[in-house]
């Protein structure tokens, strides 16, 4: 038996998700992906500038996180240490892009999981928000080694957070719930958004599926991905927290938060919590952007001596994208880049031992290819994914 279903993302690399069956229940897990991990590899050799200015080519899912993160890695490897001002500038982007994230999640790919309409206006008017957001920090150079000069127009940023947070709340039905029995209540009565795919999973008892004791990914230091990448050489493709996968995410963002806590309490960190995490981030956004807002100052041209765009050294930077803990490590000399590795969610969650395997493998096979996509989606990989069901004879598992 094969069921496919692909769901759309960035065009570079697909993933193709074998679940095997035997006797059944599920035995394991393919996991092939053409993903060009090391797609940072083609700038190896450019001017660092020039690398960067060619970045945002290469990404065009979460083009904004990966900006900020290989930012953040050339800065520390070049020793340029950005404001306060030029930083903040570059977290109302990253919230702006995040909120854009989770809102394509919520109106986009959980309605294709079942064929239902796609919410364009609604989503079309977020982004018009998002924009004038960033837009309004007025910051050209926030690409730039060191940052640019944002001239914040706090009042025009603070009306587009108002749209944003009147936006969010009517795709949520109301206000963000503290309790799984408000958001069941509201998904019941048709409320938000997200109420389809909530019902969904309450009335086929899935609150649960795709739990696992895999842990979250906790804050980890810099230094510990520049040793791990510098020591292993497949880390970019396979990372784990020294041979134990993790999983990154709203969940393991989020998972403090009172709603997010209720649901895991109640039905473990299965494809309810997922669902309910990523709400959570989205509900969360615009105050989230609003408190990022009120530390913006202006800033001032960052002076540096030519010099410095000659030098060496090496960075790591790290952000949280809406899909997980993304990191940039690069190595620089004479100015030119040597060397550049990223580790992005999609290798975390979807790693050979991670949460998709571990909440897979002993499941009954009964509806599992729609099961299957439904927890892919729901650890959301940024690239198209493929779901296939194959029954195999035990010996043919053994010699797979």
């Amino acid at each position: 038996m094969s069921v496919r279903a692909i769901h759309p993302g960035d065009p570079a690399g697909a993933i193709d998700l074998c679940v095997v069956v035997v006797h059944g229940r599920v035995r394991a897990v393919e996991i092939d992906s053409t993903r060009p991990v090391n797609v940072t590899g083609t700038l190896v050799g450019q001017p660092i500038e020039s690398a960067l200015g060619m970045l945002r080519l290469l990404f065009s899912v979460c083009s904004a996180g990966h900006s900020i993160a290989a930012l953040s890695a050339c800065e520390a490897a070049l020793k340029i240490v950005p404001s306060a001002a030029q930083l903040g500038a570059r977290e109302v982007v990253l919230c702006a892009e995040n909120l854009d994230n989770h809102a394509w999640e919520l109106l986009v790919e959980w309605p294709r999981l079942d064929d239902l309409a796609v919410s364009a206006p609604t989503l079309s008017a977020l982004r018009t928000a998002t924009h004038r957001c960033v837009a309004a920090l007025r910051d050209p150079g926030w690409l730039h080694l060191g940052g640019g000069a944002p001239r914040p127009d706090r009042a025009a940023i603070e009306r587009a957070i108002a749209t944003l947070d009147e936006g969010v709340a009517g795709l949520l039905g109301g206000p963000l719930p503290r309790h799984l029995d408000e958001l069941i209540a509201r998904a019941r009565a048709g409320q938000g958004a997200a109420a389809p795919l909530v019902a969904r999973i309450v009335d086929e008892g899935l609150e649960g599926f795709g739990a696992t004791d895999v842990p979250l990914l906790p804050e980890l230091p810099p230094h510990f991905y520049a040793e791990r990448l510098s020591r292993h050489s497949d880390f970019d493709r396979w990372p784990t927290i020294d041979g134990v996968a993790a999983e990154t995410g709203p969940l393991a963002e989020l998972r403090t938060h009172p709603l997010v806590d209720d649901v895991v309490s109640r039905h473990g960190p299965g494809v309810l919590a997922r669902v309910v995490a990523r709400l959570v981030a989205l509900g969360s956004a615009p105050m989230k952007a609003r408190a990022v807002a009120a530390r913006l100052r202006d800033g001032e041209p960052v002076a540096r001596d030519a010099s410095v765009l000659r030098g060496y050294g090496s960075g790591v930077g790290v952000v949280d994208t809406a899909r997980g803990r993304l990191v940039h490590a690069i190595v620089v000399d004479d100015g030119h880049v040597i060397a550049w590795r990223t580790v992005a969610p999609t290798e975390w969650n979807f790693h050979p031992d991670g949460p998709f395997t571990q909440g897979l493998v002993g499941q009954s096979a009964e509806g599992i290819a729609a099961r299957a996509t439904l927890l892919a989606a729901s650890l959301s990989p940024c690239v198209p994914f493929s779901v296939r069901v194959e029954e195999r004879a035990e010996m043919e598992v053994a010699h797979a």
